[in-house]
């Protein structure tokens, strides 16, 4: 599992507009605004709080080729779109 934070008062637009985004290619669900989007080999959550946003990536598979580096650049790179600036993320 991966996660980051970041710092903007705009987190549960950008978390609807994500997941509204990628419901055409992915299972989509919410629960008390938290969004949930499952890709094949993780899971996103979008939590929003009033002045950010907290993102995790929970891996789902035992695959080995799984590429967590490459998912985390896919969801910021995403995020950065959908907020429409460019935020700086610190991945634990």
């Amino acid at each position: 599992m991966s996660y980051t934070t970041i710092t903007t008062d705009q987190a549960a637009r950008i978390a609807k507009r994500l997941a509204n985004h990628w419901r055409h290619k992915f299972t989509v669900s919410e629960s008390a605004g938290v969004q949930h989007i499952h890709f094949p080999n993780a899971t996103i959550t979008l939590t929003p709080h009033e002045n950010a946003l907290h993102i995790s990536i929970t891996k789902t598979t035992s695959d080995d080729a799984f590429d967590e580096a490459h998912l985390q650049k896919v969801v910021a790179d995403h995020v950065d779109r959908m907020a429409g600036e460019t935020f700086t993320y610190h991945w634990q």
